[in-house]
C-alpha cells in the first residue's frame, strides 16, 4: 500500500461523519435499486404465474382435433407439455318456448388426462366432495348449490332430481351448438357466448342431441378467486366429468406448451401447422400468458414495470449522485491546502486522482453490497407484509383465503451483477469532478485559505454595477439600506448577518433547499396517494357490514303488502337464528319515475359524469323550470334501522318515523361506473317534495322508457315500442301518468344507513321506512287495479305493463297472461359476523331450503361483503408499503445530503465565526444567527416542497381520474406536519453537529487549526 492508499484510509477515518454520511447514501441508493428491480422482476414473474394459475401454462390450444390429429401434434418435437380435454356437448336448461331470449347452457367436459405434473391447466379447488371417478359422475360450480332449473319447461335437455346438491342426479342430454353465417354453417365451440341479434334473437340452435344421459353430483369447485375461470363457459355453466370412454366426445381440445420457442413467430408457426391440410381443426393462442412472457409483436406487459423501475432508479440515482458528489466537493474544499502540499512535494495530478478514487472504491466495496443485502431483505419484507393485497389484485376476491398461492421474490444474478455496474458508474460519475479539481491543486493552493464565496460576490457585483445604470443602482441600494434596517430593528445585528450571508451566491444553500424541498415533496405526495385510495375504499365499502343476503320475495294470492313485510321481517329473524349472524337490517331498492319540486334538484350533480363520460348521451336528466322529471330511486329500509339512522341525524323521530304520513331523507352519495370509476354525485340542493308515479299508463307491446321535454317544454313520457323499427311513442305527462304519491323530502344527507344496499346510482334517491312501502302500495293499488281492467277491456295485455308502470303494486306470479312481468320484491339483509366466511355458507344453507318453495321465494344468495372491501384494503395497506419504503428511503438520501451539507458549510466558514466572536459577538447573538440562517433554509425546502407536493398531487388527481373523478384537491395535513417536523429535525441536527465542529473562540485559534 503506497503513501496514497494510506492517505485515502486516514482521511476516511479523519472525516468519519462524512464518510459515514457518504457510506449511508451508497447503502441506501444500492438499497432502493435492489429493491426496485427485484420488485419489477417478482412483479413481472408474479402476472405469469398468475395466469398459469387462472387458465394454465398453455400457450397454444387445438380445438376439433381428431385423435390423429392429437397423436400427430404430441409427435412434434417442439411440444415439451401438453393437456387433452375432451368436450361432450351442451345441455339446454331453459328453453325458448317463451320467446325471451334467454338461455342457460350446461356443457360437458373431462377432466385433463395430462396435467397436475406440468400446469399446463389450472388445477381444480373443490369446494365441496370430491372429483369424479367415472363418466357418471360430476362435479359443478359451487354458485349453482341449491337452485332449479327444469321447472315450468318442457321441451328442456335437462332434468334434476332435486336442487343442485352433492348426491342429487341431473339428466343432460347432450348436443352440438351451431348457428349460420353468410350462408355458412358453424359449430361453436366452448369459447362462443350464446348468439343473439341486433333485436334480441337468438341465432343459433343444438343438434345432433343425444339421449338423456344420468349423472351423480360428487362434488362442487369453488369459483372464488381467478383459479378456475379456465373452467368457465361463456354460454352458461361448466360440468366436468371423468373420461373413461363411456361418453363419445363431440371433439377433443389439446392444450400445448412449446418451452424452447422463444419468439412470437415461432409460437405462430407452431399455431398454424394444420392450416396446409385445410382440416377443421383451429388453434387459439394463449394472449395473455404470451403477452407477460414476451412472446407477442404488441410490447410485453413487463415493459410497463421495466419503465417504472427505471424511472424510479433515475430519481435515486440523482440524489445519490447528489449526495456524493456534494461531499466529496466539500471534501476537497476543506482539503486544498493538503492537497497542494502534496503538489508541492512530487505528487502527479494521476496519483491525486488515485487518491480521490481510493476514498470512493473503499466508500463502494463497502456500501453496495451492504446495500444490495439489505435491499433484498426489505423487498422480502415488503413483500411479505403486502402478499394478501398483490394476491387479491392478481387472483382476485378470494384470493387471500382460498388460494395456495404465495409471493417468493425473484433475484437474478444479472439483475444484481446490473445494479452492482450501476452504482460503480454512479460513484464514479460522482467522483470524477472533485477528483479531477483535485488534481489541479498547486504548491500556491496551499498558502490560500479554504475557499468561500467572497470572490464570487466581488465578482457578481462587479458584473451587476457594469449592467445597471446609475438610477437604477440608486434605487437598489436605497431599497438594500430600508430592507437591513428592518432587520436591524427587528432583529438586531444576528438577523442583518444571517440575511447578508443568505443574500451571498451559495450553492450549497441551494443544494441543501433542494433535497429539503423533494424530501418534503416525497412524503406529502406519499400521504397524498394514500388518502386518495383510502377515500375510495370508505366511498365504496360497506360500514359495519360484513354478510349480505339476497331474497325475492313473491305476494301471494290473498296476501297483502302488510302481510308480506311482515314475512320479510320474519325470514331475516330465522336466518339469525340458523347462523352465527347478528343482523344489521335489512332494504329494498325500487326505482320509479316521478319529479321532483322546483329547486329540489341539483341541475350541476351530473356535470363531472357528462363531461367524463357518454354514460348519459341517451339519458340525460331532464328539467324543466328547475323541476326534475326521470328516475326517482327509493331506498326502503327497516323500521328499526330508519329510526336509528334519524336518530344520528339529529332529527325528530315524531315526525320521520310516522308511517302513515312518510317523510323522506334525500341522499346525496357517489356513483360508480362498469369500469371501476367512481363520482361523488350531490343530487339534492334542496328539500322539497318527491311525487313518484305510482301508475302509468301502458301502451300494448311497449315499456315506458324516459320523460321528455316536448316542443312547447312541458314533459312527455316516452314509450320504447317492441318492433323492428325500434319506435317511440311519446305522450304528454298528464296523459300518461294516472296515480301519484306525494313524499315531502324533509332533509339532505351525505350518509346512508349501514344497511342500505344500491346506494351507488346517479339519478336522485331518497330514503324512507320500509313501513312506508305499505302505505304507498295501498294508496298506488286501487287506482293500478283499475286501469289495469281498463286495459284488458281495451285488449292491452298485461306482458305491456312492467315495474315501471306500477313499482309500488305487486300481484302473484301466477295471475293471468304474462304475469311472469309482475316482479317480486327483492330484499338485502345485512348481517355482521365474526366469521363472514362461515356464516355465510350457513346462510347459503338456509336459503337454499327456503327456496325449495319457489312459488313464495324465487331467488336467494348469501354474499361475504367483507372480501371486496378487504381485498381492496389489501391492496390499498401494499401501495401504502411499497410507497412509504421509497419515499422513506428517498427522503433519507435526501436528509444525508443535506446535513453533509449545512454542516460542512458551517464548519468552512469558522473562521468568519472566529472574527465575529472575536469583535465582540457573544454566544445568544451568534446562535441566534445561525438559527435564522436555518429557519431561511427550513422556510424556502418547506415552501418549495410543498409547492412541487401541489403540483404531483394535481397530476396525481389527473391520474386517479379512472378511480375517483370528482375527488376534490386536499393536502394530507398529518402528513405536511411529519414533512415539517422531517425539516425541522435535520437542519437541527445538521447546526448542533456544525457548531461544535466549528467552536473556534477567536482568530487566534482559527488560524492555529489552518495551519496544522
Amino acid at each position: 500500500m503506497n503513501i496514497f492508499y494510506r492517505l485515502a484510509a486516514r482521511t476516511l477515518k479523519v472525516n468519519y461523519v462524512r464518510t459515514l454520511v457518504s457510506l449511508c447514501g451508497i447503502v441506501l441508493s444500492s438499497l432502493l435499486l435492489t429493491a426496485i428491480f427485484t420488485s419489477v422482476e417478482t412483479l413481472s414473474n408474479l402476472l405469469i404465474t398468475s395466469t398459469i394459475a387462472a387458465s394454465g401454462s398453455w400457450q397454444v390450444a387445438y380445438t376439433d382435433a381428431s385423435q390423429n390429429d392429437v397423436q400427430d401434434t404430441l409427435a412434434d418435437t417442439r411440444v415439451t407439455a401438453s393437456a387433452q380435454v375432451e368436450r361432450y356437448g351442451y345441455a339446454l336448461a331453459d328453453s325458448a318456448e317463451e320467446d325471451d331470449g334467454y338461455f342457460t347452457y350446461f356443457s360437458l367436459s373431462s377432466l385433463s388426462k395430462k396435467n397436475q405434473d406440468d400446469q399446463v391447466l389450472p388445477s381444480i379447488a373443490l369446494a365441496e366432495g370430491r372429483l369424479p371417478q367415472n363418466s357418471h359422475e360430476i362435479i359443478i360450480p359451487e354458485s349453482l348449490r341449491g337452485y332449479t332449473y327444469d321447472e315450468g319447461f318442457d321441451t328442456d335437455g335437462f332434468e334434476q332430481s332435486n336442487s343442485f346438491m352433492v348426491g342429487a342426479t341431473v339428466g343432460m342430454a347432450l348436443g352440438k351448438r351451431q348457428m349460420t353465417s353468410d350462408g355458412q354453417l358453424i359449430y361453436l365451440d366452448e369459447n362462443y357466448s350464446v348468439q343473439i341479434d341486433e333485436q334480441g334473437n337468438v341465432t343459433e340452435e343444438l343438434v345432433d342431441i343425444a339421449p338423456m344421459r344420468t349423472f351423480t353430483i360428487v362434488g362442487m369447485y369453488s369459483m372464488e378467486g381467478t383459479q378456475n375461470e379456465f373452467w368457465n363457459s361463456p354460454a352458461g355453466y361448466s360440468f366436468i366429468t371423468y373420461d373413461d370412454g363411456g361418453i363419445e366426445p363431440i371433439y377433443s381440445t389439446l392444450y400445448v406448451r412449446a418451452d424452447g420457442l422463444k419468439t412470437y413467430q415461432e409460437i405462430e408457426g407452431l399455431a398454424h401447422r394444420f392450416d396446409a391440410d385445410n382440416g377443421t381443426v383451429s388453434a387459439t393462442l394463449h394472449n395473455s400468458l404470451l403477452t407477460y412472457q414476451g412472446l407477442t409483436e404488441d410490447t410485453p406487459a413487463s415493459a410497463a414495470f421495466w419503465a417504472i423501475g427505471c424511472l424510479l432508479s433515475g430519481i435515486v440515482l440523482a440524489a445519490s449522485v447528489t449526495l456524493v458528489y456534494n461531499s466529496f466537493a466539500i471534501s476537497i474544499a476543506e482539503r486544498t491546502r493538503q492537497l497542494g502540499l502534496l503538489s508541492s512535494i512530487g505528487a502527479s495530478k494521476k496519483q491525486l486522482r488515485v487518491a480521490i478514487f481510493t476514498e470512493a472504491a473503499v466508500l463502494g466495496l463497502v456500501g453496495i453490497p451492504a446495500g444490495i443485502l439489505l435491499g433484498i431483505a426489505s423487498t422480502r419484507a415488503a413483500f411479505a407484509l403486502s402478499q394478501d393485497g398483490l394476491l387479491a389484485l392478481l387472483y382476485g376476491n378470494g384470493a387471500i383465503e382460498t388460494t395456495n398461492a404465495s409471493v417468493n421474490i425473484v433475484v437474478t444474478a444479472p439483475i444484481l451483477l446490473g445494479i452492482v455496474a450501476v452504482e460503480a458508474v454512479t460513484l464514479l460519475a460522482s467522483t470524477a469532478v472533485p477528483a479531477i479539481r483535485a488534481s489541479k491543486a498547486s504548491a500556491i493552493d496551499a498558502l490560500r485559505q479554504p475557499r468561500d464565496s467572497r470572490s464570487t460576490q466581488a465578482g457578481l457585483r462587479k458584473r451587476t454595477a457594469r449592467i445597471l445604470p446609475i438610477w437604477a443602482k440608486g434605487i437598489r441600494q436605497a431599497v438594500a439600506q430600508r430592507i437591513d434596517r428592518a432587520y436591524l430593528a427587528l432583529g438586531g445585528v444576528a438577523h442583518l448577518l444571517a440575511r447578508r450571508n443568505l443574500n451571498r451566491p451559495n450553492p450549497k444553500g441551494r443544494i441543501a433547499v433542494l433535497s429539503l424541498a423533494i424530501s418534503v415533496a416525497l412524503l406529502v405526495l406519499s400521504g397524498a396517494l394514500i388518502q386518495y385510495l383510502e377515500q375510495v375504499v370508505d366511498i365504496v365499502g360497506t360500514q359495519g357490514v360484513d354478510i349480505t343476503a339476497y331474497l325475492d320475495r313473491e305476494i301471494q294470492q290473498d296476501e297483502t303488502v302488510a302481510d308480506l313485510l311482515a314475512d320479510v321481517h320474519t325470514v331475516g329473524d330465522k336466518l339469525v337464528n340458523a347462523s352465527d349472524a347478528t343482523l344489521v337490517g335489512y332494504s329494498s331498492f325500487i326505482s320509479s319515475y316521478g319529479s321532483l319540486s322546483s329547486g329540489t334538484y341539483n341541475p350541476q350533480a351530473l356535470d363531472t359524469i357528462q363531461k367524463e363520460t357518454d354514460i348519459l348521451s341517451d339519458d340525460a336528466p331532464t328539467v324543466i323550470d328547475d323541476s326534475y322529471y326521470g328516475i326517482i330511486h327509493i331506498q326502503f329500509v327497516d323500521d328499526e334501522s330508519w329510526r336509528a339512522y334519524i336518530e344520528s341525524l339529529g332529527l325528530d323521530a315524531d315526525q320521520y318515523c310516522d308511517a302513515g304520513n312518510p317523510v323522506a331523507v334525500g341522499f346525496n352519495g357517489a356513483y360508480q361506473q362498469w369500469d371501476g370509476k367512481r363520482y361523488v354525485v350531490k343530487s339534492f340542493s334542496n328539500t322539497g317534495t318527491a311525487t313518484l308515479y305510482t301508475c302509468i299508463q301502458a301502451i300494448d307491446q311497449s315499456s315506458p322508457n324516459a320523460i321528455k321535454a316536448a316542443k312547447d317544454g312541458q314533459p312527455e313520457m316516452e314509450y320504447y315500442l317492441y318492433d323492428e323499427d325500434a319506435t317511440v311513442i311519446r305522450r304528454p305527462i298528464e296523459d300518461a301518468v294516472q296515480g301519484t304519491y306525494k313524499v315531502p323530502i324533509g332533509t339532505i344527507a351525505d350518509t346512508a344507513p349501514a344497511c342500505a344496499e344500491d346506494t351507488g346510482v346517479y339519478s336522485p334517491m331518497i330514503i324512507l321506512p320500509i313501513s312506508a312501502l305499505a302505505t304507498i302500495s295501498n294508496a298506488a293499488t286501487p287506482t293500478v287495479d283499475s286501469v289495469r281492467a281498463q286495459e284488458q277491456a281495451a285488449g292491452i295485455s298485461l306482458e305491456s305493463r312492467w315495474s315501471e308502470n306500477n313499482p309500488f303494486s305487486f300481484y302473484p306470479s301466477g295471475e293471468g297472461n304474462g304475469a311472469y312481468h309482475m316482479f317480486p320484491l327483492s330484499i338485502t339483509y345485512s348481517f355482521a359476523s365474526a366469521n363472514p366466511r362461515q356464516t355465510t355458507e350457513q346462510l347459503s344453507r338456509e336459503l337454499n331450503t327456503m327456496l325449495n318453495n319457489r312459488a313464495v321465494y324465487p331467488y336467494g344468495s348469501a354474499n361475504d361483503a367483507t372480501e371486496s372491501t378487504r381485498t381492496q384494503r389489501a391492496i390499498i395497506l401494499s401501495v401504502k408499503i411499497f410507497t412509504g419504503c421509497f419515499a422513506g428511503i428517498t427522503t433519507l438520501i435526501a436528509v444525508a445530503n443535506v446535513f453533509n451539507t449545512i454542516s460542512t458549510s458551517f464548519v468552512l466558514r469558522r473562521r468568519d465565526f472566529a472574527v465575529l466572536r472575536s469583535i465582540g459577538m457573544d454566544n445568544k447573538m451568534f446562535r441566534k444567527m445561525i438559527v435564522r440562517e436555518c429557519a431561511s433554509y427550513a422556510v424556502r425546502g418547506l415552501a418549495l416542497g410543498l409547492i412541487l407536493a401541489f403540483a404531483a398531487i394535481g397530476g396525481l388527481l389527473f391520474i386517479a381520474g379512472g378511480v375517483l373523478v370528482d375527488a376534490a384537491f386536499a393536502l394530507p395535513p398529518a402528513w405536511i406536519a411529519l414533512a415539517a417536523l422531517e425539516v425541522l429535525f435535520v437542519l437541527a441536527i445538521s447546526t448542533v453537529y456544525a457548531l461544535r465542529k466549528s467552536s473556534a473562540g477567536n482568530v487566534v485559534e482559527s488560524l492555529r487549526e489552518d495551519l496544522a
